[in-house]
């Protein structure tokens, strides 16, 4: 199938393909600030990827079914920016996707905190994974961008230990070139950041 344009940055999207994808708040202001704006987002998340329709009292929408067209692999929301790691089955469903995310929670946002005018620093950055081998590597970068990752709570790293689960996180793409969790967290603990081979580029 052919891919689709973004307009905004002339992206062309590929069915079947892997997407890491993340942004930041505008002049690089927060767009966390208390748990419950961490918690806001990855319930939009989960009720997007859920099986059937949900309807969201806060924002007054009906939530469009992304189940089985799009897989969340791996996340990590800090203060100011996040990160997401995704498979998307058909060439145009990211697009969709992330305009009904980032809607949804900008909407959540600025209800909450009585400010007008947009929360994100424009349109987010999708770039294209190739390889499995470089899933496992951006997978990597995700989990380690808070300090503390191994305790961080806003991240995927709980899903992929066994802590947590959910039906809308999938490790199962990353985790098939590992043997154990004991074996990827090896894999994260041996990054080396003083090696530029080893650092992800965007």
């Amino acid at each position: 199938m052919s891919g689709q344009h973004d307009n905004d940055r002339h992206k062309i999207y590929t069915a079947q393909s892997y997407y890491h994808i993340f942004n930041r708040g505008i002049n690089k202001q927060a767009i966390f600030l208390d748990e419950d704006d961490y918690r806001q987002f990855m319930g939009i998340m989960k009720r997007q990827l859920s099986e059937k329709p949900t309807f969201d009292k806060i924002n007054n929408r009906h939530y469009s079914n992304y189940h089985g067209d799009i897989e969340l692999l791996a996340f990590a929301l800090m203060p100011n920016h996040f990160h997401l790691l995704i498979y998307q089955e058909w060439y145009d469903t990211i697009v969709q996707f992330m305009k009904s995310l980032l809607t949804a929670y900008s909407k959540y946002f600025n209800k909450k905190y009585e400010r007008v005018g947009p929360l994100f620093q424009g349109r987010y950055r999708a770039e294209k994974i190739n390889g499995e081998g470089t899933v496992a590597v951006v997978s990597r970068y995700i989990h380690l961008n808070p300090k503390n990752w191994e305790e961080s709570s806003k991240t995927s790293i709980d899903f992929y230990s066994g802590k947590r689960r959910a039906f809308w996180v999938n490790n199962s793409r990353v985790m098939q070139g590992f043997k154990s969790f004991a074996d990827y967290k090896k894999f994260l603990q041996e990054f080396d950041p003083d090696n530029s081979s080893e650092i992800y580029k965007f």
